[in-house]
């Protein structure tokens, strides 16, 4: 019967809609060119009152508005669409000159959504353009939900005899249906952001060598560019690994879960893997100990991928330089633990539930280059969970920052065999 109302609410991912409007016929070809090899569906308005009709017209996602052109400009259009409650409401991104900060001021208080400079910087535009995108789609997809939701409860109620007092648990079959659906969307949603954020990016690093002779590059340049490339690559290879952990854990903890490990050494293991991975020269990481055993009974694999998860983000939400405190000592007679500590903004109490669920990030958390999944404290407090251990999270006792800890148990159940 849910079924049904699950396949109903999922959003397909049709090409986007996108409206590129510019007065200068170079500056919308060279656009829209770029946007049609993203897979985008894209038409053109040559002004603002051309950008109008098409946009009453029809049922464009994107705008990417010019502000300087001549008749109506970019700012009349985005006054025009804000102020007429009833009408249509694209996501607009405003195109302005990389150092006029005034209009791109104006613009976005006057209602655009985001903004982008010339002369373009495609995987930037791209990027932006995807945001918005998920963006729209996902206010559709919860609208759709609450409609669906009013129409499912009116259905139980005329057909199935539901009663009033039944409506909470039927309130919560419905939700869990739509979540589900929800979920599955928000990992679409996020995992073509992603990838195709990292690509392009790969893309347009390596396009830039090719058209300069590279000879002609410094050393440090062209090491600089290398860099940028194995980052975006290494971050691609972070999105599969976390997604196949993820889908993994669903099922259950793979075999062997329990053999020894040491938790100080997994520390030591996963902070050299992400300074190779992320280049972190300037993050410093103080481990405090005084136990001579730090062994615990587990799965090495998804242990230390637990301790990778906390320890990435103590990094990656940190200040401008990350310092990283980890302490390791026993909690109790049964459990020992590890206390990750960053200089972060820390993780709000309303918000640390929320945290550890698939695909949710903090909204205080400043944004960093790549806004990841939002997988990896959810696979760190699956990973505890199938480990008979917890995650907590808490403010750090500097008064800065965040500190997420895990507890081990010593030992692990037997599992029984036939």
């Amino acid at each position: 019967m849910l079924s049904e109302f699950s396949m109903g609410i999922y959003m397909s991912e049709a090409a986007a809609k996108v409206l590129v409007v510019d007065d200068l016929e170079d500056n919308r070809n060279v656009l829209s060119r770029h946007l049609l090899r993203m897979g985008c569906d894209v038409s053109m308005a040559s002004n603002g009152r051309e950008a109008l009709e098409s946009i009453h017209g029809d049922d464009y996602e994107i705008v990417l508005l010019d502000i300087m052109m001549p008749e109506v400009d970019g700012f009349e259009v985005i006054e025009k669409l804000r102020t007429d409650q009833e009408g249509k409401q694209p996501s607009i991104i405003a195109i302005s000159a990389r150092h006029d900060t005034d209009a791109i001021t104006r613009a976005l208080n006057m209602g655009a959504n985001d903004y982008v400079t010339k002369p373009y910087d495609f995987p930037v535009v791209w990027a932006r353009v995807e945001k918005q995108l998920n963006q729209a789609r996902s206010t559709r997809l919860i609208r759709d939900v609450n409609t669906r939701l009013v129409k499912r409860l009116a259905e139980l109620r005329d057909k199935e005899n539901i009663k009033a007092e039944d409506d909470d648990a039927a309130v919560e079959a419905i939700l869990k249906a739509a979540l589900k659906s929800a979920n599955r969307n928000d990992l679409q949603g996020k995992l073509n952001h992603e990838v195709r954020t990292r690509l392009h990016h790969i893309l347009g690093l390596s396009q830039q060598m090719k058209s300069y002779d590279i000879e002609r590059l410094s050393p440090e340049e062209a090491a600089a560019r290398i860099r940028d490339i194995e980052k975006s690559g290494w971050g691609l290879l972070g999105i599969v690994e976390d997604l196949t952990d993820f889908l993994t854990l669903q099922q259950g903890m793979p075999a062997p879960s329990n053999l020894d490990v040491n938790l100080r050494e997994s520390v030591l293991h996963e902070w050299e893997m992400l300074d190779h991975r992320q280049n972190m020269k300037d993050a410093k990481i103080n481990i405090y100990t005084d136990q001579p055993d730090q062994t615990v009974k587990g799965n090495p694999h998804y242990i230390r991928k637990a301790v990778s998860a906390v320890l990435s983000n103590a990094v990656r939400f940190a200040d401008k330089t990350p310092s990283v405190k980890v302490r390791l000592e026993p909690a109790t007679r049964e459990f020992f633990k590890i206390a990750v500590e960053d200089n972060g903004p820390g993780v709000p109490a309303e918000e640390r539930e929320d945290v550890l669920a698939p695909f949710y990030q903090a909204k205080n958390a400043k944004t960093p280059e790549y806004e990841g999944l939002g997988l990896g404290l959810a696979i760190a407090n699956t990973i505890m969970t199938h480990h008979r251990g917890k995650i907590e999270i808490s403010d750090a006792p500097s008064g800065k920052g965040a500190l997420v800890t895990l507890y081990f148990p010593y030992l692990q159940p037997k599992i029984k065999t036939a």
